[in-house]
């Protein structure tokens, strides 16, 4: 139940985030997405581009946040799925779940 918590926490972290804020966050986690995603085509080279651009998101969404949001976005395929996460508004908040409606 624990490691649930933690992960409500973080998608409430990322939702409350500012938008001028969000915007420079987005784009060093979309440098670091990218750069993950490129590393089969690479050869690890493009990892580089994401160790430069991780301390900036970390600055602002913090260390762990920062984990979750790229890991949400790889797993997604691209950093759309961040941008949608943050339309939707919080239904229902429990001490293990997040409800999520549009």
């Amino acid at each position: 139940m624990k490691s649930k918590v933690i992960f409500v926490t973080k998608v409430i972290r990322i939702k409350a985030t500012g938008k001028v804020c969000w915007v420079v966050a987005i784009g060093a986690i979309g440098i670091v997405v990218l750069s993950i995603l490129a590393v089969p085509a690479t050869g690890g080279i493009s990892t580089i581009k994401g160790v430069i651009a991780a301390p900036v998101a970390v600055t602002i969404l913090g260390g762990s946040t920062t984990i979750a949001a790229v890991s949400i976005a790889v797993a997604a395929g691209g950093i759309g799925a961040l941008n949608k996460l943050r339309k939707y508004k919080i239904a229902e908040r429990g001490d293990d779940k997040l409800i999520l409606k549009r």
